[in-house]
C-alpha cells in the first residue's frame, strides 16, 4: 500500500524585499553616486568607464532592480501629481469627467490621482488627508450642496495644506480658496420662464428630496408673481424614482392639474413622458415634461425631451487648467470666484418654441419713393478720407493685438519647454541639462523626449525645405519656433539657453543641480532668443546680446525660470551661489565647487 504523499505547507512564502541602489553599488564594487548615474543614463556625462557601466547594469538586471519615482519626488519636493475629489453619483458622465481629468494630467506632463466623494462628508475628509500625504502639487474638490458651518471649518483646516486648490461649488464658500460655482440656477430660471410664456400655470416637481435641484425649483417658482400660479412638490427621500413611484405620483388629487413637470434627470422625465401617455395625457399639448442631465438619449424619444446642459466637462477642464498653470508658475492660485451657469437646452417635450415670433411687415408708405442717386465727387472725397482716418486709427492697433498675440504664443511654448525641462530634471537626478557643444547635439534635443518633439526630424524636415524653396512646416509648428520670429534660419530654434548651463564656459563643467539655484523664480533658464545668442546671471549682472534678446515683442523678451514658470522680462536675474550666498567673480571657480 503506497504511503500518503505529505501534506502541502500552506504557510504564505516569505516576502521578497526589493533591490535597493545601496545593494546594486554594493555587488558590483561601486559607489552609489556611480550606480545612479549608469542606471540613469547619465554615465557618458560623467565619464564612467564602459566596463563599470556593463557590470552594474548585469547587477541590476540579475537583483531585478527598479528606480523609485517616490522616492525622487520625495528629493524634488514635487510629485508632479494631481489630486482630484468629485462626486461622480447620478447620470453625469463619470467615464467622461475621469477621462478629462487623466487628459488635462498628462498634456502637462502630470498625473492625477481622482477619488469618488460619493458625498459622504467622512469619505472626503479621508481622502483629503490621503492626497496631503502623497503631496500632490494640486487639487481640485467638489463640493456641493449646504455644508454645516463645522464641517466647513474642518474642510478648510485639510485644504491650507495643500499648495494650490481649486472647489468646485454650487455655493460660494467664505474661504480663502479659488472657486468655480458651478450653479444650476439660471438653467431653472430660463426653464420656469419658457414654461411660463408657452402658457403654463401649474408646476410639479419629480426627483429626490435631497437634491438642490428640488431646492432651486421651490426657490425659483416661490419667486414667480404672476396670479393663478400653482406648485406642486412631488420630492421623494426615494434614491431612485421608479416608474411605479411616478404613476403612484400622478395619480394623486394633487397632480391633476399639472401642466408642467420639471425632473432630476432625463431618464425620470423619460419615465414621466411614458407614465402620462399612458394615462392618455399628450405631450407636450396637455403636460410639458422637462430632464435635467442632458442625457444623449434624450433627443431619440417621440418626442424629444428638453433638458439642461450640465457643462461638467467644461468645469473640469477650467478647475484642472487653473490647478495646473498655478503649478507651474509656482504661484499659489488667488482666492477668486468664477461662475459658470447650466444652460436650459429646448426640445419638444418642453411645448411652446425657442424661436422668437416673426414680427409684422410694414405696411406700405403712402409717399412717393424718393429717387436714388449716386454719390457726388464731394462725398466721394468725404468718404476716401473717412477711410484713410480708419485705417491711420487701426493698422497700429492691428498690429499691436498681433504682436500680444505672438508674445502669448511664445510664452505657452516656454511652458512647455518648462515641462519637458522638468521631465529631464526628473528622471536625471534633479541635474539641468547643459548645451553639449564638444559632443555634439543640443539642450533640445536633450529634452525633445520630453517635450514631444523631435529636434533631428525638425532639422532634417527644414534644411530640405529651405534648399528646395519652401517654408519648414515642422520647424513652424514646433515649440522651438517663436511666432513673433518670422525668418526661420539655423539652428531652426528661437530660444537660447542660460550660458552657466553651456559646455563651452567651462569644458570640465558638471552638470547642474536645480537644487544649486538660490531663486529659482528669478534664474534665467531659457530666454526668447536666438539659439546661437546666450544669456547668463553672473555677478556682473548683464546680458549677452540683448540686441537678439529685445528684437521681438517690442522689447519685451520673455524668459522660463528656475521654477519653471514663464514670463515676460520685469526684473533682475540671479545666478548660483555657495551655501554662504555669495557669489564669486570668476565664473570657472564658481562652476567647480558645485561638482556632484
Amino acid at each position: 500500500m503506497a504511503e500518503p504523499s505529505p501534506t502541502p505547507s500552506l504557510s504564505p512564502p516569505a516576502k521578497r524585499r526589493a533591490p535597493t541602489l545601496k545593494a546594486v553599488a554594493e555587488l558590483a564594487g561601486v559607489s552609489m553616486p556611480t550606480a545612479s548615474a549608469v542606471l540613469n543614463g547619465r554615465s557618458q556625462k560623467v565619464r564612467i568607464a564602459p566596463a563599470t557601466q556593463e557590470r552594474v547594469l548585469e547587477v541590476a538586471s540579475s537583483l531585478g532592480y527598479q528606480a523609485n519615482p517616490f522616492a525622487s519626488s520625495l528629493r524634488l519636493r514635487r510629485s508632479h501629481s494631481i489630486g482630484v475629489i468629485w462626486s461622480f453619483g447620478g447620470p453625469h458622465g463619470a467615464s467622461s469627467l475621469v477621462r478629462c481629468f487623466s487628459q488635462q494630467a498628462m498634456q502637462h506632463g502630470y498625473t492625477s490621482t481622482v477619488y469618488d466623494s460619493m458625498g459622504d462628508p467622512a469619505l472626503i475628509a479621508s481622502q483629503l488627508k490621503e492626497l496631503a500625504r502623497r503631496r500632490v502639487d494640486g487639487l481640485v474638490i467638489q463640493m456641493g450642496g449646504l455644508i454645516p458651518q463645522d464641517r466647513q471649518r474642518e474642510y478648510v483646516a485639510l485644504l491650507e495644506k495643500f499648495p494650490n486648490v481649486v472647489i468646485v461649488t454650487d455655493l460660494e464658500w467664505a474661504a480663502p480658496f479659488s472657486q468655480i460655482i458651478h450653479s444650476r440656477v439660471v438653467a431653472v430660471e430660463q426653464m420656469v420662464a419658457h414654461l411660463l410664456a408657452s402658457g403654463r400655470r401649474h408646476f410639479a416637481f419629480i426627483g429626490p428630496s435631497a437634491g438642490k435641484k428640488a431646492y432651486d425649483v421651490r426657490s425659483t417658482i416661490s419667486k414667480i408673481t404672476t396670479p393663478g400660479i400653482a406648485f406642486s412638490d412631488f420630492a421623494r427621500n426615494e434614491g431612485d424614482i421608479s416608474r411605479a413611484l411616478i404613476t403612484d405620483i400622478l395619480s394623486q388629487p394633487d397632480a391633476a392639474g399639472v401642466d408642467a413637470i420639471l425632473t432630476s434627470t432625463d431618464e425620470v422625465a423619460a419615465a414621466t413622458l411614458h407614465t402620462l401617455r399612458a394615462s392618455g395625457k399628450r405631450v407636450p399639448e396637455d403636460v410639458a415634461v422637462i430632464g435635467f442631465n442632458n442625457n444623449p438619449i434624450s433627443e431619440l424619444f417621440e418626442p424629444p425631451i428638453a433638458s439642461v446642459e450640465r457643462l461638467d466637462t467644461e468645469v473640469a477642464s477650467l478647475a484642472m487648467e487653473q490647478v495646473i498653470q498655478s503649478v507651474e508658475q509656482g504661484e499659489p492660485l488667488p482666492a477668486t470666484v468664477c461662475t459658470i451657469p447650466m444652460q436650459f437646452i429646448w426640445r419638444e417635450s418642453a411645448g411652446g418654441s425657442p424661436l422668437k415670433t416673426p414680427q409684422p411687415a410694414p405696411a406700405p408708405s403712402s409717399r412717393k419713393p424718393k429717387r436714388k442717386s449716386g454719390f457726388t465727387f464731394l462725398e466721394l472725397l468725404v468718404v476716401i478720407a473717412l477711410v484713410a482716418v480708419l485705417a491711420a486709427i487701426l493698422f497700429p492697433t492691428v498690429k499691436a493685438v498681433r504682436q500680444r498675440t505672438a508674445q502669448a504664443g511664445c510664452l505657452n511654448n516656454l511652458r512647455q519647454i518648462g515641462v519637458a525641462f522638468q521631465g529631464y530634471v526628473h528622471e536625471n537626478n534633479g541635474l539641468l541639462p547643459y548645451n553639449p557643444v564638444s559632443g555634439g547635439g543640443s539642450w533640445y534635443m536633450l529634452i525633445g523626449p520630453y517635450g514631444g518633439f523631435n529636434y533631428g526630424e525638425i532639422y532634417t524636415e527644414a534644411e530640405a525645405a529651405i534648399k528646395a524653396g519652401r517654408i519648414p512646416t515642422l520647424a513652424r509648428k514646433s515649440i522651438l519656433h517663436c511666432p513673433g520670429e518670422e525668418t526661420i534660419r539655423q539652428p531652426y530654434a528661437e530660444y537660447s539657453i542660460n550660458r552657466e548651463l553651456d559646455e563651452s564656459v567651462s569644458k570640465e563643467q558638471a552638470f547642474i543641480r536645480q537644487t544649486a539655484l538660490v531663486s529659482p523664480a528669478r534664474y534665467a533658464i531659457v530666454a526668447d532668443s536666438f539659439a546661437s545668442a546666450k544669456i547668463y546671471t553672473d555677478s556682473r549682472a548683464k546680458m549677452v546680446d540683448w540686441n537678439h534678446l529685445t528684437r521681438r515683442h517690442s522689447g519685451i523678451p520673455n524668459f522660463l525660470y528656475g521654477d519653471w514658470h514663464a514670463a515676460p522680462y520685469t526684473q533682475t536675474f540671479e545666478g548660483l551661489s555657495d551655501s554662504a550666498g555669495k557669489t564669486p567673480a570668476i565664473q570657472a571657480l564658481w562652476l567647480a565647487r558645485f561638482q556632484p
